[in-house]
């Protein structure tokens, strides 16, 4: 009769992949969550512009005041600042910011998730309104998003008072994204 062949693991070999397994996810585990976190900013500045470019095509399209604000209850606008707690654009027929009987909303934007935040300077920090040729009422801005990590990675948008959006970049190559004039953002 023949020898007879294990082809098996043993239970040594087995620890020792199992060690290394766990080092290579300890190892990676930090770099993941640095992905995730990029990833739901990335998200979140998306659904943002995508608000601001509907609210100043809209003022556009209907040749009427457009108004985008803060809202925490997504049916009335807040006058808080903080634009991570939720946002409106609704057609702001007296001009006046406030959602009224008669004025239609046109989207309603959740409220970030992940304890992100996104702020505006003050030209921009409550709201923003769209005339009939897209301009932003005359009013320059930027929008800091800002996670755990702080002003290191913040992220930011620049509203121009044509109504066009845009991001920051970082343009020393510091590492840190500047807005206009060069200043770094940085987390409130």
């Amino acid at each position: 009769m023949g020898k007879k062949s294990n082809t098996g693991f043993t239970i040594i070999e087995l620890m020792v992949t199992i060690a290394i397994l766990g080092i290579l996810a300890a190892w990676a585990v930090p770099g993941f969550e640095n992905i995730v976190r990029d990833n739901r900013q990335a998200t979140q500045l998306n659904d943002f512009v995508s608000s601001v470019q509907m609210a100043r095509s809209e003022a556009i399209k209907r040749g009427a005041s457009v108004t985008l604000c803060t809202s925490a209850d997504g049916a009335s606008c807040s006058g808080a600042a903080g634009w991570h707690q939720g946002w409106l654009v609704f057609i702001d027929l007296d001009d006046d910011t406030v959602v009224d009987a008669g004025e239609t909303v046109i989207n309603v934007g959740s409220g970030l998730d992940g304890g992100n935040t996104l702020f505006g300077n003050a030209n921009v920090s409550t709201s923003v309104v769209f005339d009939s040729r897209g301009f932003s009422r005359g009013f320059n801005g930027t929008f800091t998003l800002c996670d755990e990590r702080g002003s290191d990675k913040a992220r930011g948008l620049v509203l121009s008072n044509t109504g066009r959006i845009r991001r920051t970049v970082d343009e020393d190559s510091d590492g840190i994204e500047e807005g206009p004039g060069g200043a770094a953002l940085v987390c409130a």
